[in-house]
């Protein structure tokens, strides 16, 4: 069946819905005028008289199915079997195509969910063996918890201190010499021949004229690698919520590179001159 035929069908139905809309019209027209016939003089008769409620009760009823009707777009429905299969196979396929993507949609969600307490039950199944472990942990100090055991523990704790602190000392030692040695402060002649290498020919000097400058970068200012690894640290360990240390014109920036080219120091994100050290003890 063509388009044509199918709007032929659905005009003919809406004609058919007029038809019946004007029927019911004349019908209260014909109420309404019995009504008036039959009304009586008083009006408790009236209210007495059950035919006259009757009407009445239909008259109210038909005017609101004709309000109902003007106000309700037309939407007839096609007596014709082969238009209206049409019609309610469009319908099904388009509701059955929402229903898929939503199915598709809530089996996304749900994979979803499912790996995410997968997840949390690992990691509850973590916590729960932490847990146990502390707990049995907890049970032999307090075991053990004596007097006498009490104060070889602290002395334990006591000597670990110390050895800890020695041990710092040692390596904060060997990290002096071995920087002196192998990255002393740079002399002039380095100075100079750094700038001279960072310059480019026929343009002077570049944009970080304030590094390169030998009177504002001599041996005796500069900051030398072993101050730059101390101040990091500390930086790191006094405030850890702003790490990043500033750096200006005193800084070496050949032993700058080398602690970013190593890893050792990360630049910010944001301001190339602040760079903080790597937190290797996280």
């Amino acid at each position: 069946m063509s388009s044509s035929d199918i709007q032929l069908k659905k005009q003919a139905a809406v004609a058919a819905l007029k038809a019946e809309c004007e029927e019911k019209w004349t019908q209260i027209t014909q109420l309404y005028e019995d009504i008036q016939t039959h009304k009586k003089p008083h009006d408790e008769l009236v209210r007495d008289d059950p035919l006259l409620k009757i009407y009445q009760a239909k008259e109210k009823r038909l005017k609101a199915e004709v309000e109902v009707l003007k106000n309700k777009e037309t939407e007839a429905l096609p007596k014709d079997p082969v238009v209206l299969h049409t019609l309610l196979k469009d319908e099904l396929t388009t509701s059955i195509t929402q229903l898929e993507h939503t199915l598709a949609m809530v089996a996304g969600q749900k994979a979803e969910m499912l790996k995410q307490i997968e997840r949390d039950e690992a990691r509850l199944e973590e916590q729960r063996e932490i847990k146990a472990a502390l707990e049995v942990k907890v049970e032999e100090i307090m075991a053990q918890e004596t007097p006498g055991n009490e104060r070889s523990y602290l002395k334990e704790l006591e000597h670990k201190r110390k050895r800890a602190i020695e041990k710092n000392r040692e390596l904060m030692l060997e990290m002096r010499d071995f920087i002196a040695k192998f990255f002393p402060p740079p002399t002039y002649n380095q100075m100079k021949e750094w700038r001279r290498s960072h310059q480019q020919p026929g343009l002077g000097r570049r944009s970080n004229e304030s590094y390169t400058s030998s009177d504002s970068l001599n041996g005796d200012s500069v900051v030398s690698l072993q101050d730059m690894v101390e101040q990091l640290m500390n930086k790191l360990l006094d405030s850890p919520h702003d790490p990043y240390l500033t750096t200006d014109q005193s800084y070496w920036p050949p032993y700058l590179e080398l602690l970013l080219r190593t890893g050792i120091a990360l630049k910010h994100p944001e301001d190339g001159h602040r760079i903080k050290l790597v937190p290797f003890h996280l």
